[in-house]
């Protein structure tokens, strides 16, 4: 082609500054405004377990034994282990044998996480009250004492980032428990 030729051929498709101006703005200006960018992913979601403050009251009481799901603090007493079950109550496992602890019995405790012992008597967190609890009598633990709305609520913790709380109502008793679900959220990416 000759030098001429090109000159032509290039010429022909010139573009104005002006159009070439309305093109750069107009066309990321309709591409952004097709594509919608929408990340979707899993959450926890906890929501809130109540109970009234009279059967808050009334909550502590040994039950059968049963499997350990969710361990919290342990406490060694002579021949016996207390264990935490998050938020349930306490196992308590007979170690007289220590090839083959069995678990003898389950104290309901609802809302516990923490625990120390004094002799036979447990201290403990029922929900936001700290209780005190004789246990001479496994069988029949008895409350001796209460201090009411001493803790704040506790949350659930997770490993993942990725949590949401369901809102405290006090009008719908007091939290001894989080159910926990999974939730799809979806975000914008641009957020």
């Amino acid at each position: 082609m000759s030098r001429e030729n090109k000159r032509n051929f290039r010429d022909g498709f010139k573009i104005s500054k002006t159009i070439q101006a309305c093109l750069l703005i107009t066309i990321p200006a309709f591409f952004t405004g097709c594509y919608q960018c929408e990340e979707t992913y899993l959450v926890k979601h906890f929501s809130p377990v109540y109970m009234q403050r009279a059967e808050l009251e009334n909550s502590i009481k040994a039950s059968d034994a049963k499997l350990i799901e969710s361990p919290g603090k342990i406490y060694a007493k002579d021949q016996l282990f207390f264990i935490v079950e998050q938020q349930k109550g306490i196992h308590v496992i007979d170690n007289s044998n220590p090839q083959q602890p069995a678990i003898i019995q389950f104290i309901e405790v609802p809302g516990i996480a923490e625990i120390q012992m004094k002799n036979n008597v447990i201290l403990a967190n029922n929900a936001v009250d700290l209780v005190t609890i004789d246990i001479s009598d496994l069988s029949n633990p008895k409350e001796l004492g209460r201090v009411v709305e001493l803790f704040p609520y506790q949350q659930p913790s997770s490993e993942s980032g990725r949590i949401t709380y369901g809102s405290i109502d006090p009008e719908q008793g007091y939290v001894i428990n989080w159910e926990e679900e999974s939730r799809e959220q979806t975000k914008s990416c641009y957020e």
